[in-house]
């Protein structure tokens, strides 16, 4: 009798294992999700302090991430030993098989400063792609591949830049100051702390402002 009980509740902890491992990444308490587009974008947005472990999360769709502040991070998959690796300020990204192999696996915060980081995932059936093109404007173009493009644009204080594309794209304040989005025919947005974001939506053309003294860096981050 002890030991079919024994044997029932390894196996109700081993179907709690596996449910644990199913839970899609937007799903996972510390990945937040803070804007969705169905069947285009996804942002997620990762804070841990230190000390803090995520559960068990499958990355089921192509992505790529920046790191806002980076840290020690320790990273294990299922029924594998963890590892710990250095995630640095400004690292950034791009999985490009998640459609094809989603990933499962937990994170830990192991170092001493918080964990921040921006992911954006691609939401768009594999195969599927958009052609996204600009206006010449001075800009970093910081990544480029079959699915997605980022530019990092650098803003002088009190000063403007207007820029335009061919689709909606996102915008993210890197800056730990506020910075300005005006589309076409709308008042300023303000984005007011570092990883505040705002989609263009159907308005492609806009403006960025830096109304401070210090200069500020932003991203535009488009999906193709």
């Amino acid at each position: 009798m002890g030991f079919r009980i024994w044997l029932i509740g390894l196996l109700f902890l081993g179907c709690l294992g596996r449910v644990e491992a199913q839970i899609p990444m937007h799903e996972e308490p510390f990945h937040q999700p803070v804007l969705t587009i169905p069947d285009y974008i996804r942002v997620i947005n990762l804070e841990m302090e230190p000390g803090d472990t995520s559960a068990f999360h499958v990355h089921a769709h192509n992505m790529w991430f920046y790191t806002l502040n980076g840290t020690q991070m320790w990273l294990q998959s299922p029924g594998e030993e963890g590892r710990t690796v250095e995630l640095k300020t400004g690292f950034h990204l791009e999985y490009p098989d998640y459609h094809e192999h989603p990933f499962t696996h937990r994170i830990a915060n192991v170092g001493t400063e918080k964990l921040k980081v921006l992911a954006v995932e691609n939401l768009n059936p594999p195969g599927l792609s958009r052609n996204l093109e600009r206006e010449p404007v001075k800009t970093n173009e910081l990544h480029l591949s079959k699915e997605f493009v980022v530019w990092q644009v650098v803003i002088p204080p009190h000063k403007k830049q207007k820029l335009n594309f061919n689709q909606a794209v996102l915008i993210v304040n890197l800056a730990e100051v506020e910075s300005k989005v005006k589309l076409e025919g709308m008042p300023w947005n303000t984005l007011q702390k570092q990883g505040s974001l705002v989609w263009t939506g159907p308005s492609w053309d806009f403006s960025l402002k830096n109304p401070g003294k210090k200069e500020l860096s932003m991203l535009v981050v488009g999906v193709k």
